[in-house]
């Protein structure tokens, strides 16, 4: 049961964490007026995060390319105005994520 709890603490730890640092970068604010796709967007990603750890057990390319695509399309959404800024914040955050973690699986 713990780990469970523990499982998917992290899972919506993580889709809010890249939530937060992607319209972080894409310089929007969290108001759901201006911007009501955060929370929508930590949904899609909590939920293919939980559907990737147990279908797609271990570290999987094909998982890391379809989260890439998921923290393009939403910062696209938010920064559709500065398209260049929303697809770097994306591939930055998932270079990061992929280097922290191949760091810390070896």
């Amino acid at each position: 049961m713990l780990s469970f709890i523990f499982e998917y603490g992290a899972s919506l730890f993580d889709a809010v964490l890249v939530v937060w640092f992607i319209t972080k970068f894409c310089k929007k604010g969290f108001e759901l007026k201006k911007n009501p796709y955060w929370i929508p967007a930590i949904g899609v990603i909590f939920v293919y995060t939980i559907f990737s750890d147990h279908f797609l057990s271990g570290y999987n390319a094909l998982s890391t390319i379809i989260f890439l695509s998921l923290y393009i399309v939403y910062s696209l959404i938010i920064g559709w105005n500065c398209k260049l800024r929303a697809i770097v914040s994306a591939v930055a955050f998932e270079v990061i994520l992929v280097l922290l973690s191949s760091f810390l699986f070896m």
